[in-house]
């Protein structure tokens, strides 16, 4: 949820489909830095608005091809979760189970 702490305007609910929530996003935005750290920028609704409201950044580096330059939004993406660790066979040849598993 967005909290308004030393922000202008009313701040909504906080979820991202909120009028009230993408009015304060809008309002509250850095052309250059984009959102405070509690707004989340994996939502698509934040990244529509950098992309809108933020200015574009283009870094000159002689290395890199320009079609593989990621977006910044690509940074602050959730990661998919490691697969889990396989047990120790110990525990399969016990027949033993984790309790979360019962």
């Amino acid at each position: 949820a967005v909290v308004s702490t030393q922000s202008t305007g009313e701040s909504g609910c906080g979820y991202p489909s909120d009028p009230k929530t993408k009015k304060w996003l809008v309002d509250n935005i850095d052309k250059v830095f984009g959102f405070p750290q509690f707004v989340r920028f994996s939502w698509s609704t934040a990244e529509k608005i950098i992309d809108k409201h933020c200015v574009q950044v283009t870094w000159d580096d002689a290395e890199e091809d320009e079609e593989n330059i990621p977006k910044i939004n690509s940074f602050f993406k959730r990661v998919k979760k490691q697969t889990e660790i396989p047990r120790h066979r110990f525990y399969h040849e016990q027949g033993l189970s984790s309790l979360t598993e019962i």
